[in-house]
């Protein structure tokens, strides 16, 4: 992934960084894993590919991780109200969005 970055950045709409990010988020800190990390490749995805729903929600799971709530809760609004094609990855978007946002912010 860091060779796709290094090449082309906003390769796959932003693609490497959402899997640097979803593996250091995922993995122990033993293994690796770093949430801190994963909010910095999930914002540098965003720089690159700012229309990927995906690494919205994903970012906004490391916010709440984080004890960011009021910026995860803006990102999941955003994902959630967001226009434009109905492609897979948005439709996964929306639904990882919908579960966050319905177990940290409906109440």
């Amino acid at each position: 992934m860091e060779t796709v970055i290094k090449i082309n950045p906003a390769y796959q709409n932003g693609g490497a960084y959402l899997v640097l990010g979803r593996m250091d988020f995922e993995l122990p800190g033993l293994m690796g894993g770093s949430n801190k990390r994963a909010i910095q490749e999930y914002e540098q995805g965003l720089k690159v590919a700012p229309s990927n729903q995906l690494i919205k929600a994903y970012l906004a799971e490391s916010y709440i991780d984080a004890g960011r709530k009021e910026e995860a809760r803006k990102l999941l609004i955003e994902v959630l109200n967001g226009s434009g094609e109905e492609a897979p990855e948005t439709r996964d978007a929306r639904k990882e969005a919908r579960k966050l946002y319905d177990k940290h912010f409906s109440k």
